[in-house]
C-alpha cells in the first residue's frame, strides 16, 4: 500500500519437478534395510572389533591388502612359501629346548648330562640348518628377483624358519613338499 513495492517473486529454479530420483521401496527392501541397520555395528568399539575380524579372516585367506606392510610383495610372498614347503630343524627347537630344561630337573646326574648335551647337538644343527638355509635362500632370490638386495629379505626367511609352524604368521598357504611356482610377480 504506501511504501515501496516488493519485486515479484520468482520460482526458484532449483524446485524439481519429477519426484524424488528413485521409486519408493516395497514393504520387503524396507524391512531388510532396517535389518540391516539394526546389524550394524551401534558402538565405535563395536565396529573396531567387526572390521578386526573381517582382517582377521582375510589374512587367514591369503589377502594380502589386509597383511603387515613388513609381509607384503611378492618377494616376501615367494619367502613364506619357500620356508612353509620345507621342513626345518627349527620348527622344533622351542619344544626341544623345553624338554632339554625339564631334564635339567632330575637328580640323576647322567640324564642333567644328556640334557646338556642334547642342548648342545640341537644347538649346533640349528646353526648348520639356519647357515645352508640363508645360503639357499640368498640363491632363490638371486635367480628369481634379479636386482633385489637380499637385505632384509633373508632375516624374514631365517626368522620364519625358526618358528613352529603352528605359531606362523601370516599362516602358511602351502603344504609340506609343494613344488613352488616360478614366477611371483
Amino acid at each position: 500500500m504506501f511504501g515501496r513495492q516488493k519485486p515479484p517473486t520468482v520460482e526458484s529454479a532449483s524446485s524439481k519437478e519429477g519426484g524424488k530420483g528413485h521409486a519408493t521401496p516395497t514393504r520387503k527392501q524396507a524391512e531388510a534395510a532396517a535389518k540391516a541397520r539394526a546389524k550394524a555395528p551401534r558402538s565405535r568399539g563395536e565396529k573396531m572389533r567387526a572390521d578386526r575380524l573381517k582382517a582377521q579372516a582375510a589374512v587367514r585367506s591369503g589377502d594380502e591388502r589386509f597383511l603387515a606392510e613388513r609381509d607384503r610383495g611378492p618377494v616376501r610372498k615367494f619367502l613364506r612359501d619357500f620356508i612353509d614347503s620345507k621342513v626345518n630343524i627349527g620348527e622344533i627347537l622351542l619344544p626341544c629346548l623345553v624338554l632339554a630344561v625339564a631334564l635339567n630337573f632330575f637328580a640323576n646326574r647322567s640324564v642333567i648330562t644328556f640334557a646338556m648335551l642334547f642342548t648342545l647337538v640341537l644347538a649346533l644343527m640349528a646353526a648348520m640348518s639356519l647357515w645352508g638355509l640363508r645360503i639357499a635362500v640368498r640363491r632363490e632370490l638371486k635367480q628369481r628377483f634379479p636386482g633385489v638386495s637380499p637385505k632384509g629379505h633373508v632375516y624374514y626367511a631365517l626368522m620364519r624358519s625358526t618358528q613352529m609352524r603352528l605359531m606362523r604368521y601370516p599362516k602358511p598357504q602351502v603344504k609340506v613338499g609343494t613344488k613352488l611356482p616360478e614366477s611371483y610377480k
